[in-house]
């Protein structure tokens, strides 16, 4: 081992030395960091039946253990916790979105919309998914 890669180990090792207790994990080397990405919605296509949140799971990398928010068109629904090391967040979508204006929220119309992953660490990407009505 060269005297570079030694530099480099030992400059790593007092890192995570310097770390006070109480403070958050160094993330491992491959560890999601920075804005979260969206690798998979489900169910495809998303079923909203009136007077009935439909449950929704997102896959991805990058979310935050306690506090995403989600964004699907017009509706956003916030402090959506993470599971499996920030890769999974199971959510229920409302079956009403915001009409806007002081009038009542309104059933969605049947079609595609964007949805993202906000975290602290920045937004991800917007993915498409659809909406559809029940058969």
């Amino acid at each position: 081992m060269g005297w570079r890669a030694l530099v480099a180990v030992f400059a790593l090792g007092c890192a995570r030395a310097a770390v006070p207790a109480g403070s958050p994990a160094v993330a491992p080397v491959g560890a999601p960091v920075g804005v979260p990405t969206v690798l998979e919605v489900s169910p495809t296509p998303i079923v909203v039946r009136e007077g009935q949140p439909t449950a929704i799971t997102i896959r991805g990398t990058g979310f935050d253990a306690v506090s995403n928010t989600v964004i699907v068109g017009p509706v956003t629904i916030a402090a959506v916790p993470a599971t499996r090391g920030g890769t999974v967040l199971a959510l229920s979508l409302p079956d009403r979105v915001p009409s806007g204006g002081g009038a009542a929220p309104m059933l969605w119309e049947p079609g595609r919309y964007p949805l993202a992953v906000a975290t602290a660490r920045g937004t991800s990407a917007p993915v498409t998914v659809t909406i559809e009505e029940p058969k």
